[in-house]
């Protein structure tokens, strides 16, 4: 999930701690020594010195993961560390000196917090190293320009400019948003090129020797590179960055923000009913107690309700808060923002920029029609046909009408189910589409008389022209209902009062067909030819 929807401003900086790992006096960095740092940071990835502004900028924490107030700089002595002072961090991950120093100076959260190690190292080809989400800068090189800005570009997902290059071949480059660095605006080199290049490609040339993510020099970002550090901080486990509550006082009174948006509906599913359960992420990382929170829910930039949720937050602590279900329409990709708008009586905290987020989900709205169809049409009624957007239980009943008895239900395909005339299936939304199950009847041939030839004669049978009904003892006879053999009702004869009765049958088609002729206290069927 991306929340590419949220908007950087001047007022987004992001919370640094730094862990100075010594073993003597003279490898022990001083504070300003490491606020130096953090200031070149900032002037160069703000585009001070050349090139992009990032968009955001750095500070040293002031609340520590307890919540107490901090600097942002730990001194650790790691002179216990084995091999640490002859040798230093190693350039693996999990090189038992760099376990040490991770012992001794752990992380702290690295959602809410860039954390940077200051360590003596001998084995680093730089001035620094990057390893996953681990920021290290040699002792000795703090205050070297681009150095710190470099890593914290890794950090970001940017490549070294000269990437997938060795150092005979230069990096392919047939799509640039793909190939080697993944950045179209940066000219593809080798390592060692450094004024001049023989690869090819897109981009400036004279700009990749001055760019940050070269070996070359330290002077600009690109557009390209700037793009791919947003999306880098849109995603989540990075976007948590920017609200964290890392740069906020621990002596503020009231500060609320919304933290992360989820469904608690499974979404690689269709949505029951087509309700969403929507929650958000409240933290009061203020000393006042939170009793109520007034917020707007917009979807797609539409303000779709106002709520107001009476829920309990206590100081330096977090809930997730569920809202009311929301309808949506239709399949498709939404986007959620949340703003809170109120908290307790107050209208404004101490962060503004962290009260709303949005992010963007994809979402199924499905209904399937399932439906019993009676066999022939006249011979029963069907009850339990619906549309289902639910995975739940359907149950199509079939009772027969007067002249017909229930035989069995089958599938569209005609594949025997069952005989029960309540057929009860459970629907997976997911996996099926609509659906047709047929309860198919048989014609009972006299329901009221043990000598049907004394009241009804039918005549000729086969038929071609034309079909003669003769009522010989006219009791209440009513109509006359024709059926084809596929249960279509063609014709419907009212017969009140009659005796006799001529059908012209010139429209009609060849085959098998069924008279219902029913009279007020019960029906008489009958099965015809007409060639």
């Amino acid at each position: 999930m991306q929340n590419e929807c949220q908007q950087l401003n001047g007022d987004t900086i992001l919370p640094i701690v730094v862990h100075v790992v010594y073993f003597d006096a003279a490898s022990n960095v001083s504070d300003q020594a490491i606020k130096n740092m953090i200031d070149t940071l900032n002037y160069e990835w703000t585009g001070k010195k050349g090139g992009e502004n990032m968009g955001f900028s750095f500070a040293l924490a002031k609340r520590d993961p307890n919540g107490n107030l901090t600097n942002g700089i730990y001194h650790v002595d790691g002179s216990s560390i084995p091999n640490y002072a002859t040798q230093g961090a190693q350039s693996v991950a999990n090189d038992p000196i760099n376990l040490g120093i991770m012992n001794v100076a752990p992380a702290w959260n690295k959602d809410k917090y860039i954390n940077i190690w200051i360590v003596q190292s001998n084995a680093f080809s730089g001035a620094g190293a990057y390893l996953y989400r681990t920021i290290m800068i040699r002792n000795v090189n703090v205050v070297t320009s681009g150095n710190l800005t470099h890593e914290m570009g890794h950090f970001f997902d940017l490549f070294h400019t000269f990437q997938g290059s060795t150092t005979t071949q230069c990096p392919i480059d047939t799509n640039p948003y793909f190939d080697g660095d993944k950045c179209a605006d940066t000219h593809p080199h080798k390592m060692a090129d450094c004024g001049s290049t023989s690869c090819t490609g897109s981009g400036s040339i004279p700009d990749v020797f001055i760019n940050y993510m070269s070996y070359c020099g330290s002077k600009i970002f690109t557009p390209d590179q700037k793009d791919r550090v947003f999306a880098s901080l849109s995603r989540d486990e990075r976007w948590c960055l920017a609200l964290s509550d890392g740069l906020i006082p621990s002596n503020v009174e009231t500060e609320v923000s919304v933290d992360s948006i989820r469904f608690l509906n499974d979404l690689s599913k269709p949505l029951c009913d087509s309700l969403g359960i929507i929650q958000m992420k409240v933290s009061n990382s203020g000393t006042k107690q939170i009793d109520s929170l007034k917020s707007w829910l917009y979807i797609n930039d539409s303000l779709i309700k106002n709520i107001t949720s009476i829920e309990s937050i206590s100081p330096y602590t977090s809930k997730w808060i569920t809202l009311q279900p929301t309808k949506f329409e239709f399949s498709g990709s939404y986007n959620i923002k949340l703003i809170l708008k109120k908290f307790n009586s107050d209208t404004v905290d101490y962060k503004m920029s962290n009260n709303s987020l949005c992010s963007d989900f994809d979402i199924i709205v499905k209904g399937i029609l399932v439906n019993g169809v009676s066999n022939p049409l006249n011979a029963g009624t069907i009850t339990g046909s619906q549309i289902v957007s639910c995975d739940e239980r359907v149950i199509l009943t079939a009772t027969a009408n007067n002249g017909f008895t229930f035989d069995h239900w089958e599938d569209e395909f005609g594949n025997f189910i069952t005989t029960n005339n309540a057929y009860s299936r459970d629907i997976n939304l997911q996996l099926e589409n609509d659906q047709t199950y047929y309860a198919k009847f048989t014609i009972l041939t006299d329901v009221n008389s043990n000598n049907i030839e004394n009241n009804v004669m039918i005549y000729p049978n086969p038929a071609h022209d034309h079909l003669s009904i003769s009522f010989r003892n006219q009791t209440n006879f009513q109509k006359i209902t024709i059926i084809n053999s596929i249960g279509s009702i063609i014709q419907e004869i009212d017969v009140v009062n009659l005796k006799d009765v001529t059908i012209d049958l010139k429209n009609y088609v060849r085959g098998n067909y069924f008279l219902s002729i029913i009279k007020d206290k019960g029906v008489y069927n009958f099965k015809c030819v007409i060639l």
